[in-house]
């Protein structure tokens, strides 16, 4: 009687989370690297498991802000050299600027000149886990953290209009040679002036490459298993508390291109909830909830005077970031032993980050950043959020229930995470492999 009474209260709890959820987060909190958990990460059965995986991601293109394909670089806004040039000219005066602009036409000084931002991100690294079951019943601690080496690589083109021009200036940039605009002189000048402005800037290249840890996850959890219970054959219930420790690889000012490996240099605290239902024999459903805070941090960055996207301001300085919170629901189906000891699993995953807020901690603010001056506040906020959906499919061989009389019972698994719509988020192809060791 107790012990149902106490399922009743679990699950009523967890119906009460579940309706919160949009108001936490998921453990990552960068749009670039989604490192999706697994169900198997926290359903450990009551056994203590170690799990290296092998991690590949990949993407080349982005889910813009307001819908659309669109370039990684320009998550941070559109890249407009005449509002380069403005924040240069504020910051390093006119003098430095107009050495720029003088590579231009004279009626071109003055012009918008956008560019179309392309970019690439390869990474691969090793995840590492341990869970280790505590004497007490249900309950458990563990360890993860990912070891990673990352490149990205950005091209620039000027965009162009239907008469291979820009728009207000009469002249043709470009002719068309074989279906594709090759820049005259007057628009390779744009070209040079534009990589002119970046060497001002002290850019390092179009080109990033890093190797290093990503932050690593401490966490506590606990379950409560249900047997026979309202029409179902089991019940498996979770709940995982878990801190982040800030040790990943952070944005780099001299490298546009460079990319947080998870928290960008802030500590967090997050929550999971997983309730798994045993329908039938190997008809499993469930569902994970639950996320991310992250703490406010101080540090070097780039700071925008204007329109310019935060990565290619001139100016730099203190700026405190107090990061949004992101939500995460991830319901999954699996069916087991479609053959002795081989299971499928399909997984979604909604995953939205909400508006970052930076503030101003400059000792000097003599010049004005779009913070002490009030202005385009809400529109470079605005870039800062984010949302996904990801299709997981994932195929497990579980050598225990294949009767195969292997050391450790390992789980092996390869899972394939399929970015299918999105805003603000880089679109990120993952693969893992990987093997669930059991003591």
């Amino acid at each position: 009687m107790m012990r149902c009474r106490i399922s009743r209260v679990f699950v009523c709890v967890a119906s009460l989370l579940s309706l919160t959820a949009v108001l936490n987060a998921h453990h990552n909190g960068t749009r670039y690297f989604p490192f999706l958990e697994k169900p198997e990460d926290i359903v450990i059965k009551k056994r203590s498991q170690l799990t290296p995986e092998f991690v590949y991601l990949m993407a080349s293109t982005a889910h813009k802000h307001g819908g659309g394909n669109g370039g990684i670089p320009e998550l941070w806004g559109k890249y407009d050299l005449k509002d380069v040039l403005a924040s240069l000219a504020a910051v390093q005066g006119a003098e430095v600027t107009n050495s720029v602009k003088n590579i231009l036409s004279p009626d071109l000084r003055d012009k918008s000149l956008k560019f179309r931002v392309d970019g690439k991100i390869h990474a691969q690294g090793l995840a590492l886990s341990y869970e280790h079951a505590l004497k007490w019943e249900g309950l458990s601690v563990g360890v993860w953290i990912p070891v990673m080496h990352v490149s990205a690589l950005s091209r620039f083109e000027l965009e162009l209009n239907n008469a291979q021009s820009v728009e207000g200036f009469a002249r043709p940039l470009a002719t068309v040679v074989n279906g594709d605009s090759v820049l005259n002189a007057e628009g390779r000048a744009i070209d040079t002036a534009q990589r002119a402005a970046h060497d001002k800037l002290g850019f390092i290249g179009n080109q990033w490459d890093a190797a290093g840890v990503g932050d690593i996850d401490l966490h506590a959890r606990w379950n409560y298993f249900i047997d026979h219970q309202w029409l179902m054959r089991s019940i498996d219930n979770y709940i995982q508390i878990g801190v982040l420790i800030p040790t990943g690889m952070t944005t780099k000012v001299s490298e546009p291109l460079s990319l947080p490996a998870m928290g960008n240099g802030h500590w967090g605290m997050y929550f999971d909830v997983v309730p798994e239902f045993e329908l039938k024999q190997d008809w499993k459903f469930g569902f994970m909830f639950g996320g991310l805070y992250q703490f406010k941090e101080t540090k070097n960055m780039r700071l925008p005077v204007g329109n310019e996207p935060a990565p290619y301001s001139a100016l730099t300085g203190r700026v405190e970031v107090q990061p949004g919170v992101t939500a995460k629901l991830s319901p999954y189906f699996t069916l087991e032993n479609l053959t002795d000891g081989v299971h499928f699993q399909i997984r979604y995953t909604y995953l939205r980050h909400s508006i970052d807020k930076w503030y101003d901690r400059r000792s000097d603010t003599t010049i004005p950043s779009y913070l002490s001056s009030g202005t385009n506040v809400a529109q470079h906020e605005q870039m800062s959020k984010w949302r996904s959906h990801f299709f997981s499919f994932q195929l497990m061989y579980d050598a225990k229930q294949a009767m195969q009389n292997w050391g450790m019972e390992p789980l092996l698994y390869v899972t394939y995470d399929l970015p299918i719509s999105g805003n603000g988020i880089a679109k990120t192809h993952q693969i893992s492999v990987g093997a669930r060791l059991h003591f």
